[in-house]
């Protein structure tokens, strides 16, 4: 194995990622390789692709590829800075510095985002030693004897840089979902409908993307109970895209939407599925790109959806901002400033089974997840923002009458408002509402806004 494991020290050369699709098995393959940095379709598949083979064979490809791509930015800082000749080479003070070197990034990046480069970097050490590729002194390193056992031991030591959390949003109150929807089929048209069963079935893009029309069912009659969606991997293939797979689905599974005034004549999602049917119809894809599009007919890559709901996010921020409402401007301005695109209509999808199922057992069944870790987050939170009403509807009450007393004095209102706010915050057992709440107006400014 020694023998095989080296690296190809040359300005002209980097390791890069490529990947395999293999039809039969409706699986892609992710490969290591060694290319020309002028040519970057001359590769050879280098040995390294066995790490990944070995030690990521039962993960997502999404999270495949990360990992990949975490392990080729540490093995062309070996290539280019270090100039290894072999990985026999390799010393712990090598991952150590490259390390460090992330938190001096121009593009820094947090601590937890370095926790796990370390850990990638953690099991390609363990996979050399466990080939017999590293010295034996590097063997005592990262492996100690104790009374239980031998104890693998993580020696890099990394000087992490202070985390950076990052705004991300994962909510829109429901309130705003039928504008949401309504400029999808203004402006993105070929995507009105994954929208909806985005944000109603808590589908994922990637997910979005890899139906067909046969994985659509309507439920009842008429579709007043919603779809059903068979979600399963690798069932739309692109010759002329890299890996032929239009993407792969984190979990194969059966997923409900929910229905939009199912029992009205305006059911909003069964109107957008006719339509849609009428103007992309393909029994390839239920999702292709548009008769103004390069790729007219093809089935849509999660990349271009992403391009048509970017679109949609940045026209409806502008509406808000434009709105006659100053709430409406303020949370516009507050959506524009915060990070968020496809992967925010799971989140709404999650945080209104949250706020309506019984327990997290059953948003985690909703979600179609493996784990309860995700459900468990988002059920508490949903139940501490219940809390929170109930507190602020009783403390508004206290307020409202003290205004009929006080004949509006409102430096006195703003007094009571702001105990008002801290009961508010006592009764529901929590110190601030902050910005996690998707846009929830702060209390002083709702109270303020019921009262006048």
């Amino acid at each position: 194995m020694r023998s095989v494991i080296e690296m190809r020290v040359s300005p002209e050369i980097e390791f890069g990622y490529e990947c395999q699709f293999i039809k039969e098995e409706k699986k892609i393959y992710g490969l290591i390789v060694l290319r020309s940095k002028l040519n970057k379709k001359e590769y050879v598949v280098s040995s390294v692709t066995q790490f990944l083979a070995e030690e990521y064979i039962c993960v997502h490809t999404d999270t495949e590829r990360k990992r990949a791509y975490q392990l080729i930015r540490f093995l062309n800082f070996l290539l280019q800075e270090k100039e290894i000749r072999s990985f026999a080479e390799l010393e712990k003070y090598h991952g150590t510095e490259f390390l460090n070197s992330l938190g001096r990034d121009p593009n820094k990046i947090g601590k937890t985002a370095i926790e796990s480069y370390e850990f990638v970097l953690f099991r390609f050490y363990m996979f050399l030693i466990n080939k017999g590729v590293l010295r034996e002194e590097m063997t005592r390193i990262f492996l100690k004897d104790s009374i239980t056992g031998t104890r693998k031991i993580n020696p890099f030591g990394v000087s992490y840089p202070e985390e950076r959390r990052r705004a991300l949003l994962h909510d829109i109150p429901e309130v705003y979902l039928p504008l949401f929807l309504k400029i999808a089929e203004k402006i993105a048209k070929p995507i009105a409908l994954g929208v909806y069963l985005q944000i109603y079935g808590g589908i994922r893009v990637s997910e979005t993307v890899s139906l067909c029309l046969e994985d659509t069912r309507l439920m009842g009659i008429g579709g007043e109970y919603g779809f059903q969606i068979d979600i399963k991997n690798g069932s739309i293939e692109r010759t002329d895209i890299k890996n032929h797979a239009i993407s792969t689905v984190k979990k194969v599974r059966t997923q409900h939407v929910d229905p939009i005034d199912p029992f009205s004549n305006h059911n909003t999602g069964l109107r957008l599925y006719y339509e849609h049917i009428e103007l992309y119809y393909c029994k390839d894809a239920l999702f292709v790109n548009p008769s103004n599009s390069k790729y007219v007919g093809k089935a849509m890559t999660r990349k271009n959806y992403a391009r048509y709901f970017n679109k949609v996010r940045d026209e409806f921020c502008k509406q808000l901002m434009n709105s006659n409402s100053a709430r409406e401007r303020e949370y516009g301005a507050y959506l524009s400033r915060m990070n968020w695109s496809t992967h925010i209509c799971r989140g709404i999808f999650t945080n209104m089974k949250a706020r309506t199922l019984k327990n997290a057992f059953q948003v985690q069944y909703a979600r179609g997840d493996g784990t309860l870790e995700a459900a468990i987050s988002y059920y508490e939170k949903a139940q501490l923002i219940k809390h929170q009403r109930e507190a602020s509807f009783n403390q508004t009450e206290f307020v409202r009458d003290l205004a009929e007393r006080s004949r509006f004095n409102k430096e006195e209102l703003k007094y009571a408002i702001s105990e008002a706010k801290q009961v508010v915050l006592m009764e529901s057992g929590h110190e601030d509402f902050g910005d996690d709440n998707a846009g929830e107006m702060i209390y002083e400014d709702s109270v303020y806004d019921e009262i006048f």
